[in-house]
């Protein structure tokens, strides 16, 4: 541990606790998070589909009354003051893009935070004029499931998932309720939503992370990837930074299924196989 020690210091690497030289030095596999880990955490809106165009469009390409007010209810289902990197790349667009004045008169007066399996979280509001909105966004199948979609409707979401996420982009659902009086349900799972689309993000791999992987593989460590984000759009960035085995890929639904060792013949398989256990649907 002291010669470990020592030759991080050598490198401007001082250790607090030297148990984790220790640890380092004998570690077979890393585990590792997509968001903030091997991307930057830093969003910005990229694409967006209304479901009433059902066309996959740039935000500031050309884009209808519809799509607008796709953008202004994912902006509204988000935290006035956002931190949230998601959330504040839907501020910036709806400040760019859309910029209307009379949001201003609406007020929150019922909020539903992120909840659910899959989540999604519901904002209320009201003007003085006692007009309310409900806005919601989170997992597109969550408010697909709490929408009345017909089949060609469901298929054309589930579409335009595949294309956004192969791209390597996070997707959120947004939808809207109607609702009267001020007794509200308990859960938000109890209104019934109408879908509007889609928002999609794009958040860039950093700069230094091919580098860091290949220097974790030149240290004979397995790299697996633990997401709660869509296979696919995983499956996009680990190839962009160079992750072996990228196209390889396991659900937590798949994963729960399957037995001790299916696991381990699972796990093991591929020396490289990055393990992606999303959400369960």
């Amino acid at each position: 541990m002291a010669i470990g020690a020592w030759r991080m210091m050598k490198k401007g690497i001082i250790v607090k606790q030297t148990k984790t030289v220790e640890t380092l030095g004998s570690a077979t596999v890393i585990c590792i998070d997509k968001t903030g880990t091997i991307t930057e955490n830093k969003m910005t809106l990229a694409k967006i589909f209304g479901l009433k165009s059902k066309k996959i469009k740039t935000p500031e390409v050309d884009i209808n009354s519809d799509e607008k007010e796709l953008i202004e209810l994912a902006m509204l289902a988000s935290e006035p003051i956002p931190f949230d990197p998601m959330e504040v790349a839907l501020h910036k667009a709806y400040s760019k893009i859309i910029a209307k004045e009379e949001q201003q008169h609406y007020k929150m007066i019922h909020e539903y935070p992120l909840s659910g399996k899959p989540p999604i979280m519901t904002h209320v509001y009201r003007n003085k004029e006692g007009k309310q909105i409900i806005v919601a966004k989170g997992a597109p199948e969550a408010l697909m499931h709490l929408s009345n979609l017909s089949a060609i409707d469901e298929q054309e979401i589930e579409k335009a998932i595949t294309t956004i996420t192969t791209e390597g982009y996070r997707v959120l659902g947004v939808a809207k309720a109607e609702f009267k009086g001020s007794e509200f349900p308990k859960t938000q799972q109890e209104f019934k939503f109408i879908f509007k689309g889609l928002v999609s993000f794009y958040d860039p791999p950093k700069k230094n992370i091919y580098a860091v992987l290949q220097d974790f593989y030149t240290a004979g460590i397995n790299v697996k990837i633990i997401t709660g984000d869509y296979g696919l759009t995983t499956t996009s960035i680990a190839k962009q930074v160079g992750f072996k085995g990228f196209d390889q890929c396991i659900t937590g639904d798949e994963l729960m299924k399957l037995s001790d060792s299916e696991l381990k013949k699972r796990l093991w398989k591929n020396k490289y196989l990055p393990e992606c256990f999303l959400k369960p649907n």
